[in-house]
C-alpha cells in the first residue's frame, strides 16, 4: 500500500469542482436593467376631448339652475290650474241661480234677439199684500221690506227686496233706496237670493214699478254706475222723488255695488 500522495494527486483533490469558472474571481448577481420612461417630446399635442374631460364643466351649476327653474314653474302653472279649476267649480255651483239667470237672459234676448217687455204689470194689486217692486225686464216681481234697519238687514234680504229705513217712501220728495241680492248660497232656501243677478242689465229708459197703498209708482232709468261699499252718497236725497236699486257685484263677491238710479215719471190709480 502505497500511503504516499504525489504532486498530482494533491492538484486533483484540491480542484474546484466547477473546473469552467475561476476560483479568484466571485460572480456578481444577476439584476434585470432598469429602462428610465421615454421623455414626453415638446411637440407631442394633447387630445381636446381628452384635456377638457381632466377641467371641472364651469357651466354645469347654471345649467342646473336653469333646469330647477323649469322644474319649478312647470309645478307651479299645475297647482295654479288645479287651483283655477277649483276655484271656478266652487264658485259656478255656490251661485248657480245667478249665473242661470244671466245665460237665459243672454240666449233669448241677444242670441234669440227678442226684446224684452216694459210694459205696466198687470197683476192685480192686492191691499193686503207686500208692496212689491216689478222689473219687467229682468223678469223681477218681488216684496219689499219696509224700514229696515241695519240690524235685520241680511236676515230681511232673504224675504225679498229691502227699503233702508230713513229714506224716502213711494210718493214723498226725495231717494228711496232698495237693495237686494245678486248670488247667495245655492242651498239658501230663498226665492229671493238672486232677485237682482240682471240688474246690470238696466239701461237708460228702461222701466220699474212700485206698488205701494193702492198705487203704481212708475220710475224711468237714468243711469247706473259702479261704486265701493264706502261710498254713503248714493243714500241721498234730493228735491224730485227719485228711486235707488243697488247690489252686490261682481256677482258672488261683495267688493264693489252696482247703482241703478231712476226718476219717477208717473203714478196711477187703483188696479
Amino acid at each position: 500500500m502505497n500511503s504516499i500522495l504525489d504532486e498530482n494527486d494533491l492538484k486533483t483533490l484540491l480542484r474546484p469542482q466547477n473546473a469552467g469558472q475561476s476560483s479568484s474571481t466571485p460572480t456578481a448577481p444577476t439584476q434585470t436593467p432598469v429602462v428610465p420612461p421615454a421623455p414626453i417630446a415638446a411637440t407631442a399635442s394633447i387630445q381636446p376631448e381628452t384635456f377638457a374631460a381632466r377641467i371641472p364643466e364651469k357651466t354645469q351649476p347654471q345649467a342646473n339652475s336653469k333646469t330647477w327653474l323649469k322644474e319649478t314653474l312647470k309645478i307651479s302653472w299645475k297647482f295654479a290650474a288645479i287651483f283655477v279649476f277649483i276655484f271656478t267649480l266652487s264658485f259656478t255651483l255656490i251661485n248657480f241661480p245667478a249665473i242661470s239667470k244671466q245665460l237665459g237672459y243672454f240666449y233669448s234676448y241677444k242670441l234669440g234677439n227678442n226684446t224684452p217687455s216694459q210694459a205696466v204689470p198687470t197683476l192685480e194689486f192686492n191691499a193686503l199684500s207686500e208692496a212689491k217692486l216689478i222689473v219687467p225686464k229682468i223678469g223681477v216681481s218681488a216684496p219689499i221690506q219696509w224700514n229696515v234697519d241695519e240690524a235685520t238687514f241680511q236676515d230681511k234680504l232673504l224675504t225679498g227686496l229691502v227699503h233702508l229705513n230713513g229714506t224716502a217712501l213711494p210718493g214723498q220728495i226725495g231717494n228711496i233706496f232698495i237693495t237686494g241680492h245678486s248670488s247667495y248660497y245655492a242651498w239658501a232656501k230663498s226665492d229671493y237670493k238672486d232677485v237682482f243677478a240682471l240688474l246690470a242689465k238696466l239701461t237708460t229708459g228702461d222701466k220699474i214699478y212700485i206698488e205701494y197703498n193702492n198705487i203704481t209708482y212708475t220710475y224711468t232709468v237714468n243711469g247706473s254706475n259702479v261704486v265701493k261699499p264706502t261710498q254713503l252718497e248714493v243714500l241721498a236725497g234730493g228735491s224730485t222723488p227719485t228711486l235707488t236699486l243697488m247690489t252686490c257685484v261682481p256677482i258672488g263677491t261683495n267688493l264693489n255695488r252696482l247703482v241703478v238710479t231712476a226718476d219717477q215719471t208717473a203714478s196711477s190709480g187703483l188696479f
